[in-house]
């Protein structure tokens, strides 16, 4: 413990605790601000604990900070958060291990994040996945709790929905397939016996409808983003168990996710499309083909099923691009 002395009140700056992210920039913080404080401490004490850290920030800038003996220094503890979540996809892909089980003990009750299912993983909670898969993307650097992560990573201090896909992605590319909820499945493609059911509990474990909707549609694209497309659709979704298929292409689609996923459904496709034809066009004319395309399946003149869509587009994007030249002379 140390006491600073301040408006003759004794408070204490440290506490003993877990050593969490939190806690360790607690720590941290509170001994960058009372280095210009009064601070009363036995001299003997102070020889055995007290030393010098340079932490740097993101721009480099050399900050001195006080760390104690007693405590493990910061950039350790985001450093060994950090490989923990970077390693965890090739360990539980080992097979070497018959029980896997991660849980959240920041909770008052540890919480269950995922664990082996068989061969599978199974998510438990899709909120403390996403917290613990964000931490592959920790500045070990940083020196307080706001530079943990790019700002550009985040949004509303969560993991941004298409990186929470390119982590989990991690897990596919390593073979595991994952299960999630009563009804959701992938793999190389992605299954869901009944997506109300499936947003359900997505929106149950992210308390946030948009957020959830959003981490949903990013899974897809994701998936879409890898399929080579002469196979059968990658995406494969039920509005309830046992009724008709729904297509990523259609106006009911809409109706669960958020608006304009179709849009960006579309878009992915085309982009993928046009890397395997070898063309370049830019995030603009992605923009404009997409939107052609878009306008043809609006007025009918294009299926919206997946599959018979597919089948069309390589042939119809050249078309598009054709009469955009064209009318460019």
């Amino acid at each position: 413990m140390l006491d600073i002395e301040k408006d003759t009140e004794v408070k204490n700056v440290f506490e003993i605790a877990r050593g969490s992210i939190g806690r360790a920039f607690d720590r941290a913080e509170a001994k960058i601000s009372i280095k210009s404080k009064k601070i009363f401490l036995d001299k003997r004490i102070k020889k055995l604990l007290i030393h010098e850290c340079i932490l740097t920030d993101n721009e480099g800038k050399g900050i001195t900070n006080l760390d104690y003996g007693r405590y493990v220094p910061t950039s350790v503890v985001l450093d060994g958060h950090k490989r923990v979540s970077e390693s965890f996809p090739g360990f539980v892909s080992s097979g070497r291990y018959s029980v896997i089980e991660l849980y959240d003990t920041t909770t008052a009750i540890p919480l269950k994040v995922c664990h082996i299912e068989g061969k599978d993983l199974r998510i438990d909670n899709f909120n403390k996945f996403i917290e613990f898969i964000q931490k592959r993307y920790i500045n070990v650097k940083a020196y307080s709790a706001d530079k943990v992560y790019n700002e550009e990573l985040m949004y509303n201090s969560r993991l941004k929905s298409e990186y929470v896909a390119a982590s989990v992605a991690e897990y596919l590319k390593v073979g595991m397939r994952i299960n999630y909820g009563d009804y959701m499945s992938w793999d190389k493609g992605l299954i869901s016996r009944n997506l109300k059911g499936t947003l359900g509990e997505l929106n149950e474990d992210m308390r946030e409808e948009n957020i959830a909707k959003s981490v949903f549609e990013a899974l897809v694209i994701d998936v879409l983003g890898r399929y080579n497309f002469k196979e059968v659709s990658p995406v494969k979704l039920q509005e309830q168990e046992g009724i008709k298929e729904i297509s990523i292409f259609s106006n009911e689609i809409e109706v669960y996710l958020n608006r304009g996923a179709v849009f960006r459904f579309l878009k992915c496709v085309n982009r993928v499309i046009l890397k395997e034809k070898g063309i370049e066009l830019g995030e603009n004319g992605l923009e404009q083909v997409s939107k052609d395309v878009l306008m043809m399946i609006i007025n009918k003149e294009l299926p919206r099923e997946e599959e018979r869509l597919v089948r069309y587009l390589p042939g119809l994007i050249d078309l598009v691009r054709y009469k955009a030249s064209v009318n460019k002379t």
